[in-house]
């Protein structure tokens, strides 16, 4: 079977069987121009750091928090009097933690220079952000809190990973 060449590996090694690794799956590196980048300044630790115009961090106030024992298949009671309802519980991990928010209604553009800097602004402000994961296939990601104690109770070792919501948009109205 012929392959076409994109001028990274030779044709010996894309024809020969061992390689017959499709082309959608390797990685071909991109560079990008500065041009693209703004310098932006992170509303948590004053650090300067270019990225792109895009707000990949959103924020809300949390306004009550009820945190109450849970088990995996079980809903929280009254959870429907909050905006927001997260767990530390996992089918592997059936006993924990269900972490019920109420908001206040829309979220506001913020920026950082990292999720460590949104969830310590989280701890600080009492707040949801919502943050665009591009590393995860753009999910959309939540850090409240909690977020920290959440991710050591279900053996995540990235104790600033958010939680999945399933969303993979972010807009603002």
């Amino acid at each position: 079977m012929m392959r076409e060449n994109h001028g990274l590996l030779s044709e010996s090694v894309l024809n020969y069987p061992a390689f017959e690794i499709p082309i959608d799956k390797l990685f071909f590196p991109i560079v990008v121009d500065d041009r693209f980048f703004n310098s932006k300044v992170c509303e948590y630790c004053n650090t300067s750091f270019k990225c792109s115009n895009e707000y990949k961090y959103k924020s809300s106030q949390i306004v009550k928090t009820t945190i109450e024992k849970g088990q995996f298949g079980v809903k929280p009671k009254n959870f429907t009097d909050y905006t927001l309802v997260l767990s530390d519980i996992t089918k592997d991990k059936p006993q924990g933690n269900h972490y019920l928010y109420k908001t206040i209604p829309g979220l506001k553009n913020k920026i950082f220079c990292s999720n460590e800097c949104a969830y310590n602004y989280a701890i600080d402000k009492n707040a949801v952000i919502t943050l665009l994961d591009m590393v995860n296939k753009a999910e959309v990601r939540l850090l409240v809190p909690q977020t920290k104690s959440m991710n050591e109770k279900i053996g995540n070792a990235y104790k600033y990973r958010g939680s999945y919501t399933g969303l993979k948009d972010l807009k603002v109205k």
